[in-house]
């Protein structure tokens, strides 16, 4: 993140004079997130997470690594070939990785959005307020919100 680091590049920074008008996604603010909790806590990234987050809502095969996990539970990415099949892209990952690259099995995600979804009459790790903070409208007038982004597909729109 500095001029002498090994992968610093200055087109990935904006410098424009109005560049506060400009809301843009950052996997590393995210990634940074990440590492301001490891520094408060005292605990990895990936030890936290499991701690708080999976294990208290009892999503078993979901970790930040893949070694943590039976490969074959986890959600797959796949791609269209030249011939229109899809095809399994392969497993991986990115440098920051709080800020993207989450494992998961369909179980522990279905798990997941569904306990988000009904938070007021769940246990849920989250309180009903803080969703609803987090949740964008749909007359949001930007599609990233927070970690969320909404897409307009055939008149419907999608988180």
């Amino acid at each position: 993140m500095v001029p002498s680091g090994s992968l610093y590049k200055e087109c990935h920074y904006d410098n424009t004079p109005h560049h506060k008008l400009n809301l843009k996604y950052s996997n590393t603010g995210i990634a940074l997130l990440g590492y301001i909790l490891e520094q408060v806590t005292g605990m990895p990234y990936e030890e936290f997470c499991q701690q708080y987050i999976f294990k208290p809502m009892k999503i078993n095969s979901t970790s930040w690594y893949l070694k943590h996990l039976d490969s074959s539970l986890v959600a797959k990415t796949y791609i269209k070939s030249e011939s229109k099949a899809f095809v399994f892209k392969g497993h991986y990952g990115y440098t920051d990785y709080p800020g993207g690259q989450l494992r998961t099995s369909i179980t522990d995600y279905s798990t997941l959005i569904a306990r988000y979804l009904n938070a007021d009459n769940n246990n849920f790790i989250l309180k009903n307020e803080t969703k609803n903070l987090i949740t964008p409208k749909v007359n949001t007038p930007h599609l990233g919100y927070y970690t969320w982004f909404i897409k307009a597909i055939n008149n419907n729109l999608y988180y």
